[in-house]
Parts: C-alpha cells; structure tokens; sequence
C-alpha cells in the first residue's frame, strides 16, 4: 500500500465527536469534500448523526465523495458482564456498517457508562474481567472480518499509565497507539512503540500541550474545556515525539494506517478553534460551491507558517518551502490556485508531507535515532 493510502482523515478536526454534549457537528457535506481536497481517501466515521443511520446510506454518502470508511470509534461499557449483551449489539450493529463500508478497524472506548461518566480505576480482576468483554467483541469483529483495537483514552477506563499497563498484562487485544491520549495519561508514547509495536492495529496522530493536559488529568478543566483552552495543537507545535513514532513504528515494520487528528470543539455560531489560523493546500473554489473565495491572507503570516507566496498575486500559493518539522527537513512542491482559512487541511497536508517523505521515500526507514 503507498503510503498516502495509509493516513486517514478524522472528523473528530473538525468538532465531530462522540462524546456527549461536545458541541456543533459540522455536516459531512464540508467535512469529506475538504478531506478530499487535500488527498485524504479514507476517514473514520464519526460521531452519530454525523453520517446517516444506514449502511447503505453511509456507503452511499462515501462513494459520491471518492472515499472510503476505515472503521470508527466505538464506546462500549465491557467491565460489567450484566451489562454484555448490550455491548455486543453495539458492537454487531457497528461492524455490519464498517464491513459494509470497506472498514477494517473497530476501535473500542472502555467508557465507564454510555453517558461517559468519570471512570472507576479498575482493579487486576476487574481488568480481567473487562478482557473477557473484550473477546466477545473481537468473536463479534472476526465474523465480519474486521480487527478491534483497544483506544487508551481521557475519561475511560484505559487512560492513565497504570491504567495501560494493567491493561497490557491483562488483555490480548490489538491496540490504538493513541499519541495523544496516551501522552495525557502519563504514558510515553514512543516507549509504548517500542515495547508493543506487535500489538499496535492503527495510529492516532495527535500532538499535545502538556500543561493543558495536566489541567485535564486533574480535573481542574474538563476534556471539553481542555480542548476548547488549545489542548490539541499542530503537529510539531507541542511535547508528542510524533517523528520518533513514526519511526519507531515503521522500523519495526508497522504497515497500518495513520489517522491524522487535532480535537476541536464548537457550539452554535462559534467556528471551531483547530480551524482559525492556518491557511490549506487545496484548490477549495469550485463552481458548484460558491462562496469559497481565497480569503485576504498576509503575506508576512503566510511565509511563517511555510508557505511561499507569489508576491504579486496575494490569494496564489505557488509552493511550501523545505519544512522543518518535528527535526524533519523535506522539499514539499504544492501547487494550487487557492487557499482558504482551514488550520485542519494545512496540518494534515504537513503531516503528509513529514511523514511520507521521512518514511515512504525511503523505503520505509529512516536514520536512526
């Protein structure tokens, strides 16, 4: 598989969460056309309501944008057996939709109920009880011949670094190498790489400002208020080893997708904070779609975040420079007739860039460290 064919767009960039009361879904009729523009061909499904209801319709919605589903993101309550018969109807009903859809990840959230209260630690039994829970669902995914992958994650029962390694001890599941969540919790990512590249089934991109998060980890703000306070940022731009990951991932001969993600949150009439500030790689104005104009962009702004600008046509991105990015230098040629205020769009385009050219035009392999 090239390597572009392996990262994955994540509507969760742009404010499409499962959690309850997150805030303004944006609709698919914007999101999957600017993850498209930007090269991305396959994405996570998103939060319910964000897709329509039926497979078919789902399959429908995917094919008209030239896109196809890698699988999506599935809280389930699995530490409590009286509570089992419900977790394998969600999960029967969900694998039907992502094998319908071409997915092939079923990635489980351990929430402590299906309205996200603050998680119970589990103690070594209960953690071997929630792995007997996990087994049902992965009987549940190899009958649609789809792989669940365990999502270590702020406010479930897998979110601090003991959380995770009694977790590791006490399940046999594949894993989603969260880099975010997983830096949250307090567990190092690229140690996690490392020592479990085996068991990892997908990749969470995601870069973290640690401050923040430590505001998260002790309540002081809520996963909400973290992220809307900036929690999330840019690749690159916070205290996740992205690079290293990657790496470490490929050198140990990970050949697994990459989901691409930057939490945002939106209420009514707010635009959501991860998409303010930088411009996108991508020719946006269409004649069917009006309205998208190349907005009024400084040039001076546009040279900081990497971007080289014909002087004498202000709207007109002509090429990126050499990036230097999580201690990656690659040439990046972009050519388009627009750019449009879409942070989101311009950091995945960066991570494509980063990685790809890092990774996929060497064979896969870079110097080690």
């Amino acid at each position: 598989m090239d390597f572009f064919d392996r990262l994955v767009g994540a509507p969760i960039s742009w404010g499409v969460c499962e959690v309850p009361g997150w805030g303004k879904i944006l609709p698919a009729s914007r999101v999957l056309p600017e993850m498209r523009e930007v090269g991305l061909t396959v994405t996570e499904l998103g939060a319910p309501g964000f897709l329509p209801d039926s497979k078919e319709a789902v399959k429908g919605v995917l094919d008209a944008e030239g896109m196809t589903l890698m699988g999506g993101f599935v809280p389930l309550v699995l530490q409590d057996p009286d509570q089992w018969d419900v977790a394998v109807e969600h999960a029967k009903a969900a694998a039907e939709l992502f094998a319908y859809c071409g997915g092939d990840r079923f990635v489980t959230a351990a929430v402590q109920d299906y309205g996200w209260s603050r998680p119970a630690p589990l103690d070594r039994e209960q953690m071997r009880t929630f792995s007997r829970g996990l087994r049902l669902i992965d009987a549940v995914c190899a009958d649609y011949g789809i792989v669940q992958v365990l999502h270590p994650h702020v406010d479930t029962l897998v979110e601090t670094k003991a959380d995770v390694t009694l977790a590791l001890e006490e399940t046999d599941v594949q894993w989603c190498l969260a880099t975010g969540n997983l830096a949250i919790g307090g567990t190092d990512p690229l140690q996690f790489a490392r020592d479990n590249a085996a068991r990892v089934g997908i990749v969470h991109l995601k870069d973290v400002n640690l401050a923040l998060a430590e505001m998260a980890m002790s309540r002081e703000l809520s996963l909400l208020q973290a992220v809307q306070a900036g929690m999330f940022v840019p690749f690159g731009e916070g205290d996740v080893p992205i690079a290293d990951i990657g790496r470490e991932l490929e050198d140990q001969g990970y050949q697994g997708r990459y989901v691409l993600e930057q939490d945002t949150a939106a209420f009514a009439g707010e635009t959501p904070r991860a998409l303010e500030r930088l411009p996108s790689v991508t020719g946006a104005a269409h004649e069917d779609r009006p309205g998208r104009q190349a907005p009024n962009l400084s040039l001076e702004h546009l040279d900081r975040v990497g971007f080289h600008v014909n002087e004498t046509a202000p709207g007109l991105l002509m090429r990126m420079k050499p990036l230097h990015v999580a201690g990656i230098a690659i040439p990046a040629p972009v050519c388009t007739p627009h750019v449009t205020v879409q942070r989101v769009v311009a950091d995945t385009a960066l991570v494509q860039h980063r990685l790809a050219g890092d990774l996929a035009t060497q064979g896969g392999r870079t110097a080690r460290r």
